[in-house]
């Protein structure tokens, strides 16, 4: 019994971590799917074109000191920060809207 009812709040904990979009304009669930597919591969690339992804050793600070972790956390955070950004606004451009 505790494994099933830690799995079901596991899995409910997961859903709620996806980001789901929706289009009002479009009312045909399987077209609204085709389209949400085509519309994060279009904003994933214009994402990648505007933003560069950080590799491993730019996001991992040599610094060992406090100030050297925290500025490397701040500069990590941003970095996401922006992608997250840009992505978002090309989805919201396309019609889509967080429920």
């Amino acid at each position: 019994m505790k494994r099933l009812s830690a799995l079901a709040a596991a899995a409910m904990l997961l859903a709620g971590c996806a980001p789901q979009w929706v289009n009002p304009q479009l009312t045909d669930p399987e077209k609204a799917k085709g389209r949400l597919s085509s519309d994060v591969a279009y904003c994933r690339q214009l994402e990648n074109m505007t933003q560069g992804r950080l590799d491993a050793q730019e996001r991992i600070s040599f610094d060992p000191t406090a100030v050297g972790q925290m500025s490397n956390y701040y500069h990590n955070y941003m970095a996401d920060k922006t992608r997250e950004d840009v992505f978002g606004r090309c989805m919201q451009g396309r019609g889509w809207r967080h429920p």
